[in-house]
């Protein structure tokens, strides 16, 4: 559910003029709705430059034993360049 969390958010801050809050509403989003019962506490962290996004998603894993003190964190990651629009220099033509 993380990776997917996470990849869900960098989807949305890959288009030209997303922002960072874009990316990191659509993770929390997709981890709340779909983690619900698996992931419990996540936390998304988006970081964005000119030319990359990334979004980290941490969190709990839901425990499968009742074993006292057995909490497995999980942190994941994803990144992708941006989407831009580029101009051939060539002019092109047939």
């Amino acid at each position: 559910m993380a990776a997917q969390a996470a990849q869900a958010g960098v989807d949305a801050g890959r288009p030209v003029g997303a922002t960072q809050p874009v990316a990191a509403a659509a993770a929390r989003s997709f981890a709340d709705r779909a983690g619900r019962g698996v992931l419990t506490t996540p936390e998304v962290r988006a970081t964005m430059t000119a030319d990359t996004v990334q979004v980290a998603v941490s969190g709990t894993t839901v425990r499968l034993l009742p074993i006292p003190g057995l909490n497995i964190g999980v942190e994941v990651t994803a990144r992708a360049v941006k989407e831009r629009f580029t101009t051939s220099l060539t002019g092109g033509g047939s």
